[in-house]
């Protein structure tokens, strides 16, 4: 069967619709409204501290949370202050009063001086808007815009590129669903040499990343073996934050001191991480430089593309993040294209039913890199070496990638901590890695106390850790999840910048010293699904402790390798701890 570019489209105009109707959902109600639902939020701004924007909120409204993406607003000086806005709608606002605007995303809380107001740090603050702000200055913080403009340029791509482009391959494509096995890559070898002899032969090549195998570190040796040839490169991804990732490498250091890296998009605090790395306002084609870009901005340049592609090499970080039709994009910008990624991981966060994309058979569209992988032919190839997960994380990671893993991880990180007490120790196994903590919880509860309380209780202990720099990540599958385990934290502890509490979905790329998974049964079905799941249990250098119903043991879960790493931690390292206290409050007592 070869996929429908009629069907293509339909797919890419629900998701726009879909993402359209739930943004205006939001907006359209009243903005004080919004204020009482944490999703709108006032501040002050304080300073620039490093690049990140500091602002000042009252401590008796809530907080944005870590790792939450927005939109920071300037709004007229007569609608600046809340108490103006009267029954105006958070659009109405925008539209009418605003003046300026920049997204950003929150990564930092912090106490204040007067007990009155807390301090939230925010990145991605744009240089336009970082020129605006001025001392004390009201700046208001609301609902991030989806990325609409993204699906606009997708579906142009679909609709007008010529069935005889090359690019054209990745959208008319015939469905084999073949098995796919890419080749195993021998470690010893140069890989940037490798990739550019393989580039010599096809026009094309992927890349398998597993966890932690160091993808970015051997894109960044590639991208500077090719800027010393005067080739001009274009990187994509799908967030700003891996393109940032990218350039902060060492082999990409003195490119970015000789002023030949450019980002479109530059951000204040980008600014300040990377000096010399250069604002690029449109798409530039230069030899011996690299542009990087996000899938959004990329998109908007590869549509306008209907011959010769301008750049020599593209390079697709990602690349499992990627719609079908961004494959397309990527080739009609790239003579030479390397995708970069991981099929076994999170495909693109969509808001179209799930259920209505396996009705339509539209999952190829969703899921581009595993369409590309199965079902055309385009060289292959896989890394091994893990440089991030234990040797017993690695044996369990490795359930998923036909146990070709091998750790090369720090040997000398401690995996038990004698200062968080035995009793909780002999939760944590002495060579790292997970352990499987069962626990029964009310049917359908998408945030059980006990269940709470258990991640409170550990993180209790874990505040004991001697390390510094000692990174937690409490993840869940759903936003009600990770909201209960937000408030749950804060009350408890207040803030604490070791910790990122977030969805699974959010986390991709991350990597923490100690991982806790909380899956009630309500969530059970989908965070047990092979990408979701292997994403959340393989972000740790330490520990992963999965906090889960004791149901999952017997759940019948469709995938087999999850199933099987289930079944092992089960029997080899698990605990069953039996609700004994019911608590109204989890702050109680």
């Amino acid at each position: 069967m070869q996929l429908d570019r009629t069907e293509h489209i339909k797919l890419l105009d629900l998701e726009l619709k879909t993402q359209s109707d739930n943004y205006l959902k939001l907006v359209l109600q009243k903005a004080t409204a919004l204020i009482e639902q944490e999703e709108v939020f006032t501040s002050q701004f304080v300073k620039f501290e490093d690049g990140i924007l500091v602002l000042k909120l009252k401590t008796e409204k809530a907080l944005p949370r870590k790792g939450q993406y927005l939109s920071a607003v300037l709004l007229n000086d007569e609608k600046r202050s809340y108490k103006n806005w009267g029954d105006l709608s958070w659009a109405e606002l925008r539209n009418k009063y605003q003046n300026s605007f920049s997204e950003c995303v929150c990564v930092w809380h912090k106490s204040y001086d007067e007990k009155r107001f807390q301090l939230a740090g925010f990145k991605g603050i744009s240089l336009d808007f970082a020129g605006k702000l001025v001392d004390k200055c009201l700046v208001t913080l609301g609902p991030h815009e989806p990325p609409l403009k993204y699906l606009q340029n997708l579906i142009e791509i679909v609709t007008n590129t010529p069935k005889d482009l090359p690019s054209a391959r990745f959208l008319d494509i015939h469905l084999a669903n073949n098995e796919w096995i890419p080749t195993i890559l021998d470690e010893k070898r140069n890989l940037s040499d490798f990739i550019q002899t393989q580039l010599s032969i096809s026009d094309e090549i992927i890349i398998q990343g597993p966890p932690g195998t160091g993808k970015t570190y051997q894109m960044a040796k590639l991208i500077a073996d090719l800027l010393d040839k005067n080739k001009s490169v274009l990187a994509t991804s799908l967030t700003n934050r891996s393109l940032i990732e990218l350039a902060s490498k060492k082999f990409l250091e003195n490119h970015r001191k000789s002023e030949k890296i450019y980002k479109t998009n530059l951000t204040k605090d980008e600014q300040e991480e990377l000096p010399g790395l250069l604002n690029s306002k449109d798409i530039q084609v230069i030899s011996g430089t690299v542009l990087l870009s996000t899938f959004y901005i990329s998109s908007g340049f590869a549509k306008e593309i209907q011959d010769e592609p301008p750049f020599d090499f593209v390079i697709v970080d990602e690349a499992s993040q990627a719609l079908l039709s961004m494959f397309c994009a990527a080739k009609k910008l790239g003579k030479k294209v390397v995708f970069i990624g991981d099929p076994y991981q999170l495909p693109p966060v969509v808001e179209v039913n799930k259920d209505i994309i396996e009705k339509k058979n539209a999952i190829s569209f969703v899921e581009g890199f595993n369409t590309i992988c199965r079902n055309l032919s385009i060289p292959s190839f896989q890394l091994t070496e893990t440089y991030r997960l234990p040797t017993r994380a690695t044996q369990y990671t490795g359930l998923f990638y036909r146990n070709t893993l091998v750790s090369k991880a720090n040997k000398k990180l401690r995996f038990q901590f004698p200062e968080c007490g035995l009793e909780f120790n002999k939760y944590l196994n002495p060579d790292g890695g997970p352990v499987l903590i069962k626990s029964s919880f009310p049917i359908g509860n998408d945030n059980p106390d006990f269940g709470l309380f258990l991640i409170i209780d550990f993180l209790k202990q874990l505040m004991f850790v001697l390390e510094k720099d000692f990174k937690i990540a409490l993840i869940a599958k759903t936003k009600k999840a990770v909201r209960a385990i937000q408030k749950a934290m804060t009350a408890t502890f207040g803030s604490d910048d070791r910790i990122l509490i977030e969805t699974v979905e959010r986390i991709q790329g991350l990597t923490c010293d100690l991982t806790i998974f909380f899956i009630p049964n309500s969530s059970m079905n989908y965070s047990l699904k092979k990408p979701l799941f292997n994403v959340a249990t393989s972000r740790a250098t330490r520990h992963t402790i999965i906090i889960a119903d004791k149901a999952i043991t017997t759940y019948p879960i469709a995938d087999k390798l999850v199933r099987d790493f289930i079944h092992k931690l089960n029997d080899e390292y698990s605990f069953e701890i039996e609700p004994k206290i019911n608590m109204k409050k989890l702050t109680e007592g």
